[in-house]
């Protein structure tokens, strides 16, 4: 089941009030697209472009001394904030990784209401695509449960979602 913390719901909360752009991925993207996840954070795709990152600076309030290694940690393929430092993270921002597009992303996200909070959340394709990134990069234990079926599960099931689509299509 789907939920949030206070502290999640604040964040996203200031995020979107300073109109940072950004797309809910990771496990509670995960509990969305149906799968039983245990989430113990909250992990957010952040757009890496300049003037999102300037949003983001102010949003966090981040100290001007600070602004430009954040801006520096944030603008590259790749990027990650851990919050805090060390496990058990309350929430983790990402960035792109080289070959990725956030724009497309950001396109086939899904949309979603919590109250009067309009957030999107990875498709189920693009969800598949970042852990295979991670695994490939040796950032993602696959002895963590069994994420290599959780995978295989979400792609089989949007398939067969996708084959019903079309046959209902056809019969228009």
């Amino acid at each position: 089941m789907f939920t949030l913390s206070r502290i999640e719901r604040d964040l996203l909360s200031q995020l979107l009030r300073y109109h940072v752009s950004f797309v809910l991925v990771g496990s509670k993207a995960m509990q969305l697209l149906g799968m039983q996840r245990q989430a113990q954070d909250l992990n957010l795709l952040i757009d890496q472009r300049e003037e999102n990152l300037k949003k983001l600076v102010e949003a966090f309030s981040v100290p001007p001394e600070k602004t430009a290694a954040f801006m520096a940690q944030m603008a590259r393929f790749g990027g990650t904030l851990n919050v805090p430092q060390q496990r058990p993270y309350l929430y983790r921002l990402f960035t792109i990784r080289e070959g990725q597009n956030y724009d497309e992303i950001r396109q086939r996200a899904v949309p979603l209401q919590i109250g009067d909070e309009h957030l999107s959340f990875a498709s189920v394709v693009d969800q598949a695509a970042m852990k295979i990134v991670l695994i490939r990069e040796g950032q993602f234990e696959l002895d963590r449960g069994n994420h290599a079926a959780d995978v295989t599960r979400l792609l089989q099931d949007q398939l067969r979602r996708d084959v019903d689509d079309l046959d209902m299509l056809r019969k228009l």
